[in-house]
């Protein structure tokens, strides 16, 4: 793996991605030796108590979280499509919901008209 990352480094990317399934002390320590070479990106999720310093520390400086964002929407998707057939309406369902211009916000819906409407 450290001669994957020395490789892709070698050819102009500007981060690589450790991966690792179960093991991830040996990412870890591929990072450890090779975080000189190029920006080095963890997906970390067969690791979820693994800390953002402990990551750190061993060389990482992209922390991606995207799946645990993906599961928590889901989750609270599957959870207001039940209150919706329960209830028979979507009262209930909006009322634990975000908001429209709270939604607007996380997406950063101004800024996506504005680069639209350039």
């Amino acid at each position: 793996t450290c001669a994957r990352v020395r490789r892709y480094a070698a050819a102009g990317c500007d981060g690589v991605v450790v991966h690792f399934r179960d093991d991830v002390g040996r990412a870890m320590a591929t990072a450890r030796r090779t975080a000189d070479v190029t920006r080095l990106v963890v997906i970390p999720t067969a690791a979820p108590t693994a800390s953002f310093s402990e990551f750190e520390q061993a060389g990482f400086r992209v922390y991606v979280a995207a799946n645990i964002a993906l599961r928590a929407a889901a989750l609270a998707m599957q959870r207001a499509l039940g209150s919706v057939l329960t209830q028979q309406s979507q009262a209930h369902a909006i009322e634990c919901g975000v908001t429209l211009a709270e939604l607007d916000t996380l997406v950063r819906a101004a800024e996506l008209v504005e680069d639209w409407t350039r």
